[in-house]
């Protein structure tokens, strides 16, 4: 063999590396476009636009709503019992709203319902706002106060409250940001708001002179000295100590009366909103599968992605739009503080988008088995007819003619129980003649049974009895299901699913304190809108990466190994964020929410899923979903604001970090003195991790869903 065969057997060795290696590329091209491809469906385009458009609403508001009640008086309690009130409310209302619509079958009329209802409770939020006091200034130095005044050398401030108003300027008051050295010692620590002023500090204010206007508009022509330096003092039975509070920052004086008042108001805005919207989402889910028939572990968690990517857009550019949202219509004194935001940027986003989501959902198809109009629906509208009409309502599978019910003159005849529509339905089966259904016959084939006995003849029996079959079957149909819920229950009393339940509810008590108080937090550190869209979107790809990566971390690890780095995730973020005094540095731990709250969530929820048989797993993941979003998240919101309203935000994350540790802890050592046993392959099914991930994505409370 000489060198020039030598040299044609590595040119075509070379030539056929360099066509796999391109083989590969355009495969690995081809694959990647094909995994594109597949989040576009046309028969889904509806429902992926509802969903970026939703939840685009939904991330451009509540996110941050907790700041904006913040900016209005309200403390770290009230703002999360604000917060946690709508994840209970949800987690218990939803179902409710779910199975009606289902029953009556009136899906679409409900998602617009809400839709209508939680644009219009919502938006009043806005609106709602306490009457200030005042507005803290400092009035000039003059000989002729006689008041302790602020600060050792004679630059020191002389502080008042005057009446709110509206100038562009005066030379002889300026506003005053509150800060911490105007405040009483109680409830100063940081994250603490409002804060208590020190009304000691204060003088009356000075009687407002005359002053005298030119022709011109907004052009005074007389002394621009709107208050006379007369001689002032300080009452202290004007301003009680602890009576007077204000937002950090802020240049209002507000009463804490009237922000209890707010408080209030606010508080049966937020209930009306969420009990009326929390329907629209699993509603929409339930289209979703209908539509195309698809499996919870392949296309529907793609379809719900849409959501999640408006949210964190939304939030982003939000964000961004926030920072120079600095001027106030309405803004009571001066000017505002510097960190003083016009939120109501966020609000005329979300209307926005939840109109562009209302009329989105005018074009959703809902498909039920048999007639289009639930037999349950029309008993109601009958029953309601004849209770404020006096009559029934027309229907068109009855046997009779409804011009037969009405009198000449227009007057409705009094009702009979279908006396008449027993004859002519006697009459039919005579002859023999086709004719439709009854409402009876449609109710008998929805139900499955025979609910109305028939005499020897044939003949039916009066309607007293076919209400009262229909009311045996409703009532058979939820001890069916309350059955199956106690069934389900009985299986928790294994002490392995009884920790893992435990470790659901933990971790739903961080995800509540994170969503209600993590930018709260920020917010004290400096921290700008813009870092808060940041964050937002680094946690949201986050867990979008953990929920389509879950089923293989999990079988390649295993469950007990995901809820270790889960809950030691937690650990670290939690008092990485009690410790940082910069807010940026808080972005790299944005990255473990994948982990501490998806990775957590799925990992326990296949796992305790995997005792279960198929039929009860619905409930089972029902009753999860109460635990972890309802009672875990909402209960964290509410007893995060109880400790920051005692103890400051520091000692919030740090007592919670800490509890974390206590829990990864004592998790080991049961483990290690009584084994968990790991779950078993034949359990470890696809479809396990699809309906979990499905689920995970179908609360709009956590991040998603948060």
């Amino acid at each position: 063999m000489n060198k020039n065969e030598f040299t044609t057997i590595d040119t075509q060795y070379t030539n056929e590396q360099e066509q796999q290696s391109f083989t590969s590329i355009f495969t690995s091209r081809r694959n990647f476009m094909e995994w594109f491809r597949s989040f576009f469906d046309r028969s889904l385009l509806i429902y992926q636009l509802f969903y970026f458009a939703y939840y685009a609403a939904f991330g451009s508001l509540f996110p941050l709503i907790s700041i904006y009640f913040k900016q209005l008086g309200l403390n770290a309690l009230q703002c999360g019992i604000l917060s946690g009130i709508r994840s209970l409310v949800e987690c218990f209302a939803a179902p409710f709203w779910t199975a009606l619509a289902d029953k009556w079958k009136k899906g679409k009329m409900f998602v617009l319902i809400s839709l209508v209802f939680t644009m219009a409770f919502t938006l009043g939020l806005g609106f709602v706002r306490p009457t200030p006091e005042g507005c803290l200034v400092s009035l000039p130095r003059s000989s002729k106060y006689n008041t302790t005044t602020i600060g050792d050398d004679e630059d020191g401030l002389i502080l008042s409250i005057i009446q709110p108003y509206k100038a562009s300027r005066y030379d002889d008051i300026k506003s005053i940001d509150m800060d911490r050295d105007l405040a009483l010692k109680i409830r100063n620590q940081l994250g603490q708001s409002p804060l208590y002023l020190n009304t000691k500090l204060l003088v009356s204010p000075p009687k407002m002179k005359a002053t005298r206007w030119g022709t011109g508009v907004g052009q005074q022509t007389g002394d621009q000295n709107l208050y006379a330096r007369t001689q002032a003092y300080h009452d202290p039975t004007q301003f009680p100590p602890g009576s007077l509070v204000m937002p950090l920052y802020s240049t209002v004086v507000y009463g804490q009366t009237k922000i209890n008042q707010i408080f209030i108001v606010i508080l049966l805005l937020v209930l009306f909103s969420e009990l009326m919207s929390c329907a629209a989402i699993p509603i929409v889910d339930a289209a979703v599968l209908q539509q195309s028939g698809i499996d919870f572990c392949n296309n529907y968690e793609k379809q719900r992605i849409f959501g999640s990517i408006g949210w964190a857009l939304s939030m982003f550019f939000v964000g961004l739009t926030l920072d120079h949202s600095t001027s106030f219509p309405d803004y009571p004194c001066l000017h505002p503080g510097y960190r003083e935001k016009n939120y109501m940027v966020c609000f005329a986003t979300y209307s926005v988008f939840i109109a562009c989501a209302l009329f989105i959902a005018t074009q959703f198809t809902f498909h039920y088995e048999g007639d289009s109009e639930s037999m349950y629906f029309k008993l109601v509208k009958d029953k309601m007819a004849r209770t404020f009409l006096g009559r029934t309502t027309k229907s068109r599978s009855k046997l009779v003619n409804e011009d037969d019910d009405v009198s000449d003159d227009g007057n409705s005849k009094d009702w009979k129980p279908d006396t008449l529509t027993t004859e002519v339905t006697t009459a039919k089966i005579t002859t023999g003649t086709k004719s439709k259904q009854s409402n009876e016959e449609i109710l008998e084939q929805q139900l499955g049974i025979k609910i109305v006995p028939k005499n020897t003849d044939g003949s039916m029996l009066k309607s007293q009895y076919t209400i009262d079959a229909q009311q045996e079957e409703l009532a058979a149909a939820a001890q069916l299901k309350v059955t199956r819920w106690f069934s389900a229950l009985k299986q928790f009393r294994q002490p392995r699913l009884l920790v893992f339940l435990f470790v659901i509810w933990f971790m739903g008590l961080g995800l509540g304190q994170v969503f209600t108080f993590l930018f709260w937090h920020m917010q004290e550190l400096n921290g700008s809108p813009t870092l808060f869209g940041i964050a937002s979107v680094i946690n949201h790809m986050s867990e979008i990466f953990m929920y389509q990566f879950s089923k293989q971390i999990i079988d390649k690890i295993g469950h007990l190994k995901v809820l270790y780095l889960g809950l030691v995730g937690n650990v670290a973020r939690f008092l990485y964020v009690s410790w940082i005094t910069n807010p940026w540095w808080i972005l790299p731990f944005e990255f473990i929410q994948g982990l501490t709250h998806a990775g957590v969530w799925v990992a326990c929820c296949s796992y305790i899923m995997q005792a279960f048989q198929p039929e009860f797993r619905s409930s089972t993941l029902g009753f999860l979903r109460a635990i972890h979003y309802g009672m875990g998240r909402g209960l964290g919101a509410i007893f995060g604001g109880l400790v920051i309203s005692s103890y400051g935000t520091p000692a919030m994350f740090r007592a919670y970090g800490a509890a974390s540790a206590l829990v990864l802890l004592s998790f080991l050592l049961l483990n290690y003195f009584m084994p968990i046993p790991a779950v078993s392959e034949e359990s470890n099914d696809d479809k396990m991790y699809g309906h979990i991930s499905t689920d995970e994505l179908n609360t709009n409370s956590g991040q998603f869903g948060k």
